[in-house]
């Protein structure tokens, strides 16, 4: 019986260790939108998109409410400069939306709003605007656990029960500076925000999900967010939920 007390005072020790940060996130009465950056450092054409980006995040979300994601392709990797931010499942993603889009050509830097190609800043905005007026097909509650190694995150959401929709997590960093040594923009120290560090794979919702992050050393904790998005059986966004970590 000591020997049992004592090994549950262990665990339950490790437990409160692992995570030592908890935050708990409702999803707003409205539809949060979900702004998909696909960029690259080797892509001359990029670098003011990514500001655009940069400003676009520091709006209060009283004005704009979205999940803005910078997403780094790998195709622009060979052409002088490998970014070391680009992943080939996000040049996979962005393949598969423009096939859904009926887009002719894949390019960089491009902006999509809820998976529709958007080109143009005024655009980019009106869309966000008009999901933020559309009422909310579902409530999303997010607990955010964060230890040394690891992020532990569990969604929950009623009116997810019985149906087919899925939820994807998704970790991104602010505050990153690189130097560019080569390619088309050699030379250029560069700046971006939200970018993606961990895009998951997309699972059943059904009423609740939890998932286990690791956290890699590489990353900046200070700078971390998480989000989450959740989509319907037809790949339609229904709702997104995003949660900066305090500095």
């Amino acid at each position: 019986m000591l020997k049992s007390t004592l090994l549950g005072l262990v665990l339950a020790s490790l437990s409160t260790v692992a995570f030592a940060e908890t935050w708990r996130i409702e999803s707003p009465d409205h539809r949060v939108a979900v702004v998909e950056l696909y960029t690259s450092e080797g892509c001359s054409s990029c670098p003011p998109a990514d500001a655009w980006l940069a400003e676009l995040v520091r709006l209060p979300k009283g004005e704009l409410d979205a999940l803005v994601l910078a997403l780094h392709v790998d195709y622009w990797d060979r052409l002088g400069w490998k970014d070391p931010y680009a992943r080939a499942e996000y040049s996979e993603r962005q393949r598969r939306l423009a096939r859904l889009n009926r887009q002719r050509t894949l390019y960089t830097p491009e902006f999509l709003v809820d998976g529709k190609e958007t080109q143009g800043t005024r655009r980019i905005i009106e869309r966000i605007k008009q999901a933020n007026a559309e009422p909310a097909a579902m409530k999303l509650q997010l607990q955010v656990e964060r230890g040394p190694r690891q992020l532990r995150l569990t969604l929950t959401s009623p009116e997810a029960a019985g149906k087919n929709w899925n939820a994807r997590f998704v970790v991104y960093e602010d505050g990153i500076v690189s130097e560019v040594e080569s390619g088309e923009n050699a030379g250029q120290r560069l700046e971006h925000e939200r970018v993606v560090r961990h895009l998951g794979p997309a699972l059943p919702l059904a009423g609740g999900l939890s998932r286990r992050i690791p956290l890699s050393p590489q990353w900046q904790p200070q700078n971390l967010g998480v989000g989450v998005l959740v989509e319907d059986e037809d790949g339609r966004y229904l709702q997104a939920l995003n949660f900066r970590f305090p500095s």
